[in-house]
């Protein structure tokens, strides 16, 4: 059996809610817009997703769609709904290798428990 390890304390952060939108973020210190009402942890988080935005034509569609006002609605939920999807997909992945590369931290550990971890994953010449 593998020994557990302690879990890990998180300190606890403050959070505070956007004056503009209400999204209730960490309180940060920084910069916000002169005139656009933000929290500096909410205008980062914007600075962040424009970034985004502008580097990924998937979410410029969205940006553009934002940008051209009301009356494209089911178009941006339609945007939303597919990025979704695709995020979703990716953290699939990102769990199917995470669980594969546990497999192999386990497998180490025993081998390195038992004293058998050398020449485990060395590679072998072929002839």
């Amino acid at each position: 059996m593998m020994p557990m390890s302690e879990p890990v304390q998180v300190p606890s952060r403050r959070e505070e809610a956007c004056p503009g939108c209400g999204a209730l973020l960490p309180v940060e210190n920084g910069p916000t817009h002169p005139y656009m009402r933000s929290s500096p942890a909410c205008w980062a988080r914007y600075g962040e997703v424009l970034a985004r935005e502008f580097g990924d034509p998937a979410y410029f569609a969205l940006h553009q769609l934002v940008r051209a006002g009301a009356g494209n609605e089911q178009a941006r939920l339609a945007l939303l709904q597919k990025h979704e999807r695709l995020v979703r997909a990716q953290i699939a992945e990102l769990e199917a290798s995470l669980d594969v590369i546990r497999g192999k931290v386990a497998a180490y550990e025993r081998h390195v428990r038992d004293g058998t971890a050398a020449g485990v994953w060395t590679p072998t010449p072929v002839d």
